[in-house]
């Protein structure tokens, strides 16, 4: 058999994933043809394939020695030199590769992927387009082009050449691992699970894939499959500290700390110059209570990336838990560039600050329903400034809202909207109003609500006590937020009270399985207007961190508040009142997880208040 023949073979069992049999083929080549800069070459792609980079290099470093002018063999060098890590080398071989054979595609694409490494990426993506005039049919540049318009934010644009590059190469699973990261960019999470699941189907041992899958888990708040997800692909590739720190992540959603700590500081000691890394792990510590070691984590993330957001929104959250205002909604706007937030009325012009005497300006909620209630107090700011002041807002707040006497008009999300001047989300008022503790709005009720439309509680003695004790299932906060039954028990064992159940939805059905003394309004409460009307009735309120705290709050109602041990940043640290209402009391945990001493804690407190 001639060295043809043999090259042949060796690629045919090479294409067909037989690599033992390809390198014995090439073995053989070899050892009969030392000086043919071929089969150097082909053995080195199938050194790299196996990713047996050192031996890569040193077949592709022969077929050099032997033909210096080879420029696939440049191109093959170069991405071997990436892999490793070497970006100059491989820098230096695509230039080579260039010299000698300009119109080479492949080389621009690969140049592409490594200038994307090096972020530069506006000279990543020139290099990608030029790979695509070379030759249209490219897979590679149209994915490698995808890969940077995604980093540069056009999704449009990525979206258009990643469906090029899977309609090239439908079998390549990177194409798929990177349509997963523009669908979670996009708030798509369940088609991000899709794609990488269809990266998944194409390569089952894929660390990326399987990175990609928690990614889509992570972002749908399934942290436990996220974890799943993570655990495979860290296995696949254990010195991989960006999946670390994911999976550190996953741990930390689920309440489990130490674990969290334990993977995140192994990952930082694989990469202590990575500002993700450096980001998760100040956001592990901030789950940790250790807001100042939280923010010294994330200034070391901005130093080595000034402009990465989520070091930013997140020093923003520990500059905010730690009392910090001015600094910590500043930080607090980076949340438009994270792909969980999307901007919406983005045709209207944004309110900066300017003055808006005989102007008119629409604010919108976004996040939950507590937020709203939170912040909704802004709008009398804004009328005292000679505003004509809107409001867009969730259906179930709209009545209660209506009755706000600053606001010109409330609508809920679908309306027509009013022809207005500006617009502004509602919780980027405190940092255009320049809000401190000195300045917040202090004005208690500044909702109104009807008392008499109360429903009929049947009470005629006894201390009257609404009780909310978990909050929405979907929030990404709720595993650690809401509280269990079975915790909340020592509480109806009090004689001279009367609980009230401010549960509206099917959880209230688990507390009349068990037979607990709650009554349910839900026959009577259709929103938030008919839910202030009985909170109105009581004589205190008890819930978790969710909408009907902020409601109790906003009315002046005596509230107390079951937060966990990493709490919401409005509730600041080591306090048992709030500065946002004066009405509340806050029960803190003193370990994360730890409900029981909490609700000891309650209990010991309501006894002696109904003394």
């Amino acid at each position: 058999m001639d060295i043809g023949e043999l090259l042949k073979t060796g690629l045919a069992a090479q294409r067909d994933g037989r690599f033992d049999a390809a390198e014995s083929t090439y073995a053989i080549t070899r050892q009969r043809w030392p000086n043919n800069a071929d089969v150097w070459y082909l053995s080195a792609i199938l050194a790299h394939t196996r990713m047996d980079l050192r031996i890569a290099k040193s077949f592709v470093e022969r077929a050099l020695s032997i033909d210096p002018a080879f420029a696939l063999a440049h191109n093959t060098a170069g991405i071997i030199a990436k892999d490793m890590g070497d970006f100059d080398a491989a820098r230096v071989h695509f230039s080579e590769a260039l010299r000698y054979n300009p119109e080479l595609a492949e080389v621009y694409a690969n140049e592409s992927d490594l200038l994307r490494l090096l972020k530069r990426l506006p000279d990543a993506v020139s290099a990608a387009r030029r790979a695509i005039t070379l030759n249209p049919e490219l897979p590679q540049a149209h994915g490698n082009l995808g890969a940077c318009l995604i980093d540069l934010g056009d999704l449009v644009g990525a979206r258009k050449a990643l469906q090029s590059a899977i309609k090239l190469a439908p079998e390549n699973p990177e194409n798929f691992v990177n349509l997963s990261e523009l669908e979670i960019k996009s708030g798509a999470f369940s088609g991000a699970r899709a794609a990488a699941e269809a990266a998944i189907d194409r390569a089952p041992k894929l660390p990326q894939a399987l990175n990609a899958l928690g990614n889509a888990h992570y972002a749908l708040r399934d942290y436990i499959l996220a974890e799943d997800a993570y655990r495979r692909a860290c296995e696949l590739r254990p010195s991989a500290p960006d999946i670390l720190g994911n999976l550190g992540n996953a741990l930390a959603r689920q309440g489990r700390l130490e674990e969290a700590r334990e993977v995140l500081c192994d990952s930082l000691e694989m990469d202590a110059d990575n500002p993700s890394v450096r980001t998760n792990y100040g956001a592990l510590l901030l789950e940790q209570g250790d807001a100042n070691g939280a923010v010294q984590e994330f200034e070391r993330a901005l130093a080595i990336a000034p402009e990465l957001p989520d070091a930013h929104w997140n020093r923003g959250l520990a500059c905010l838990l730690s009392g910090a205002l001015k600094d910590g909604f500043e930080g607090y706007e980076y949340r438009w560039r994270l792909p969980e937030f999307t901007p919406r009325h983005t045709d209207i012009p944004l309110w900066h600050g300017e003055a808006l005497e005989g102007k008119s300006i629409l604010v919108h909620s976004e996040q939950g329903f507590g937020d709203t209630l939170q912040f909704v107090r802004y709008v009398d700011v804004l009328k005292t400034q000679g505003a004509e002041v809107y409001l867009e807002t969730h259906a179930p707040l709209r009545r209660l809202l209506e009755g706000m006497p600053s606001l010109d008009g409330v609508l809920q999300r679908g309306d027509a909207l009013p022809d207005v001047d500006v617009q502004l989300p509602i919780l980027s008022l405190p940092h255009r109003l320049g809000t401190s503790f000195e300045t917040l709005p202090k004005e208690i009720p500044y909702i109104p609500f009807n008392p008499d439309a109360a429903p009929d509680l049947g009470v005629t003695s006894g201390l009257k006590i609404g009780l909310a004790w978990a909050g929405r299932p979907t929030h990404k906060n709720d595993f650690n937020r809401s509280v269990s039954l079975d915790v909340l028990k020592p509480l109806f064992e009090l004689s001279g009270a009367t609980w009230i159940s401010l549960q509206i939805d099917t959880r209230h059905d688990a507390a009349i399985s068990a037979g607990l003394p709650l009554r349910d309004l839900r026959p009577h409460i259709k929103d938030f207007a008919d839910t202030a009307s009985a909170v109105g009735a009581l004589d205190l309120v008890i819930s978790v961190d969710t909408a009907v705290a902020h409601l109790a709050g906003a009315l002046g109602k005596d509230v107390w508040i079951l937060l966990p041990f990493s709490p919401d940043w409005r509730w600041l640290m080591n306090r048992v009142d709030s500065p946002w209402y004066p009405s509340a009391r806050l029960f803190r945990q003193q370990s994360a997880g730890d409900w029981g001493e909490v609700i000891r804690r309650v209990a010991s407190a309501l006894e002696h208040h109904l003394a």
